[in-house]
Parts: C-alpha cells; structure tokens; sequence
C-alpha cells in the first residue's frame, strides 16, 4: 500500500499494523530548514528499507520522521517493511532488531534515526563517495526519469561498471534492457576496456541451460547484441565457443549471436582502416 497517495513511500504489513504505525503521522511536523536544503542535492533515486514491528516502542517516531523526510524529496523512494508479516524478507537482509534502516549499498542504521546523519551518508556516501552501490532498482528509477548520462557519467568517473547495471542489461522489461543498452554503447565507446568488464557475466547467463520462455529468448538476444557493442576480439572468440560448443539452441539467440560476431568484425575492419 502507498502512504496518502506519496508514490514513493510503501507499506509492507497488515491494515491494522498499517494503522498502529501511522496513526501518530503527524503532517505538522517539520524538517529542520538546514535538512530541507540538503534534501536539494539528492538529485538520483535512492533507495531506503525501514524495518519495524507493531511491538516496538519507537517504530512509529522513526517512521513519523522518515515518511516526512521522503515526502520532502521524491528521490528518497522509503519501503516500510514490517518485519513480522515478511518474516522471509527480514530473515534475508538479517534483521536482528528494530527500528532497522538500510540503504542503497547496505548500508545499516538501528535505533532512532539521525536525520543529519542519514542525509549525510545519503549524499556523500552514496551518491558522491560510492554510487556503485546503488541497486539496480535504483539505476531502474534513474534510467526512467532520462538521466542515462549520470549513469554513463559516474561510471566514466569511477572506471567501474556499477553492480547493479548487470540487472539491468538482463532486466525483463524490454525498454529497460534498451536504456541500459545505450549506455553500455556510449561506455564501450569512450572506455573501451571499461566496458570489456561487464562481459564474463554477460557471457555467464549463457553457460547456464537455455530457457525456451519467449521472455528469456528475448533478453538473450539483447544481451548478445549488447555484447556486439563491446566490441572486443576476445567477446567475439567467446561467442565463437557458444555457437560452436551448442550453447545456443534457439534460432533466434543464434541469429543475434552471429550478428554479434558481424558486428565486431565491422568495427575492428573500420579501426584497422584508420
């Protein structure tokens, strides 16, 4: 369920837990003017999972705090989780206690909640400092809102392939795979070996058995086109393996794979004219 209609705050729990956490929310209470003016500089999305049980004396505060600070800035996209009705999500992100905030990267807070803090380690940390770490969510959110060119950018910055871009090259949205496409082609062009990285687990996906859901034949060939931009020898000698030890099967994927292999020969006939 969404808080008062605010797209970006989620409530993951049942209606009467739901009503036992905001049932304090208070729309009087006010950021102070120095966090609202931090609050600018969170220019990406950036995502946060509050954990919290209907037991916990100070659950309803920190929520009370963080709604109002997501509610104040639309890149702050808060999951509320209440831990005893998703016992399965808390076991995975190893909840021990509540209140319990993590962020982009795994970054973990518990207890009552620091604003000055948080919008600290969101700012410097997560964004300036390592955005890396930013899941593939968040670089979802970020491709969709048309700021590609920060993604290209701060990869550029870091001589890295975030984590999270993989998901998004095997992301089962199509317009999603297409955005992430062309950004890995501006990487391959103006960092060539920089985008040779993200190959081995490209390549990976492939050495796994082959799927005949339309879905994933799709996404397969998205991949080996994306592979194609790479445009590296050794991708197309790994593409060589796939065809030839029968890594392939479906006609399609094979078609994209061989037009894979055209496509860096190409460039390596037009480099070589140079």
């Amino acid at each position: 369920m969404v808080l008062k209609n605010i797209s970006n705050i989620t409530f993951i729990g049942s209606e009467d837990h739901y009503n036992h956490f905001f049932k304090p929310y208070d729309d009087s209470f006010a950021l102070p003017e120095h966090i609202v003016s931090n609050l600018n500089l969170v220019k990406i999305p950036v995502e946060i999972k509050l954990y919290v049980a209907n037991q916990c004396p100070h659950c309803p505060s920190v929520v009370r705090t963080l709604t109002t600070l997501a509610a104040a800035c639309p890149n702050i996209y808060l999951k509320i989780i209440d831990g005893t009705f998703a016992a399965d999500e808390a076991a995975e992100d190893k909840i021990m206690s509540v209140p319990c905030l993590i962020l982009d990267g795994g970054v973990r807070l518990a207890g009552n909640i620091d604003l000055e803090q948080l919008i600290d380690i969101i700012i410097h940390t997560i964004i300036n400092n390592n955005p890396s770490s930013l899941t593939t969510s968040s670089l979802k959110t970020i491709l969709e809102d048309g700021k590609a060119d920060w993604i290209i950018t701060k990869m550029l910055e870091h001589n890295t392939i975030f984590e999270g871009f993989i998901g998004l090259i095997t992301h089962k949205t199509w317009s999603v795979r297409l955005g992430a496409m062309v950004v890995l082609e501006e990487i391959a062009q103006k960092a060539p070996e920089l985008a040779l990285t993200i190959a081995p687990e490209l390549l990976k996906l492939f050495n796994e058995e082959n799927s005949s859901e339309e879905g994933d034949i799709t996404t397969q060939g998205d991949i080996l086109y994306a592979l194609g931009e790479i445009g590296n020898p050794s991708v197309q000698d790994d593409i060589d393996k796939l065809i030839e030890h029968k890594k392939i099967i479906n006609e399609d994927v094979l078609e994209a794979a061989h037009a894979a292999v055209e496509s860096i020969k190409s460039r390596y006939i037009q480099i070589s004219k140079r």
